[in-house]
């Protein structure tokens, strides 16, 4: 049986929303890897993406311990040398499943509840290497991890669903015509839209759940492993700028829409926990927190409260 999103304990009210996690990035103080995942904690998240660190495996060390000590599991995205991810160099399929495979190794068992990590190949694939190739790297990813842990979940397809990303339903079906539904626990997503603008029966989600149904996959599920909202400082409007009650909005909303509409949609993940510089600019300020001077959240906008509100976990 497909495997889909680990199930914990949640407040009364709450078992039905989707389980939430952020995308993070660990470039703070080793000191202060703690109270990253503590703030994730208090707002019911119990997910994080983080990246591989192969090069740095005493630093995977730190972060894994820091997450489970707050009750976070890791959904851990492994990446290709810039000249593979681009074309410019041949992809390495053997390299990457053994890496990927060695990091379940070191993780195995390290998680919430002696649980092992959940794994996902490359972020926003589409676009950057050949579907066929994608189908490749994750098959024998799959067979790797499954080798060091059989319960290990490899969640998969990193589809762009937005607008520089046009035919990522092209790029999907390619996927299912290759074989991928047979090496995949989840189908991953992101998805930057407002959904709760669209009708369910014509979302992106929707699309990509009737192209599983086709392919024979009806059971397995999406994880939404980005969504959120810039509060940059250009022109407000959606898909752009919102100020920071908008934010709060639409993350809500997105939200209570998948519990709503998509009961196939365990996991969403939020991009991201907090801002990566003070700039207020687009790509830098998506986080629910601003950050200080060492890159630790700090101040929360609006989004935090009402996370805390809608998960259970508010005073």
């Amino acid at each position: 049986m497909r495997r889909g999103g680990q199930i914990s304990s949640s407040p009364p009210g709450t078992a039905s929303l989707p389980q939430l996690g952020f995308t993070v990035r660990m470039s703070m103080p080793e000191s202060r890897y703690g109270e990253t995942f503590q703030d994730l904690q208090g707002v019911g998240a119990t997910w994080a993406r983080v990246g591989a660190y192969w090069e740095d495996q005493h630093k995977a060390d730190l972060v894994i311990q820091a997450a489970t000590a707050h009750g976070v599991n890791l959904l851990v995205t492994g990446t290709l040398p810039e000249a593979q991810l681009h074309g410019r160099a041949a992809v390495n399929t053997g390299q990457f499943a053994a890496q990927m495979a060695d990091t379940a190794q070191r993780f195995k068992g390290k998680g919430p509840n002696g649980t092992s990590p959940a794994f996902e190949i490359l972020n926003e694939a589409n676009g950057s290497v050949p579907a066929a190739t994608y189908v490749q790297l994750t098959c024998a990813t799959h067979a790797a991890l499954q080798a060091v842990d059989p319960n290990i979940r490899l969640i998969a397809g990193s589809a762009q669903m937005y607008i520089d990303r046009p035919h990522w339903d092209s790029w999907l079906r390619e996927l299912f015509d290759g074989g991928i539904g047979r090496c995949i626990e989840a189908l991953d997503a992101h998805d930057y839209q407002d959904i709760s603008w669209e009708t369910p029966a014509r979302s992106a989600l929707s699309t990509m759940k009737s192209i599983m149904v086709e392919h024979g996959y009806a059971q397995m599920p999406i994880w939404l492993t980005e969504f959120g909202a810039s509060t940059c400082a250009g022109p407000r409007k959606p898909g752009g700028c919102y100020t920071e009650s908008g934010q709060a909005a639409k993350i809500v909303g997105t939200v209570e829409e998948l519990r709503a509409h998509y009961p196939y949609v365990p996991v969403a993940m939020i991009y991201t926990d907090r801002d990566i510089i003070s700039d207020g600019s687009f790509e830098s300020s998506f986080g629910i927190w601003h950050a200080d001077s060492q890159n630790v959240a700090a101040a929360p906008k609006p989004a935090v409260e009402a996370l805390k509100r809608l998960y259970g976990y508010g005073g």
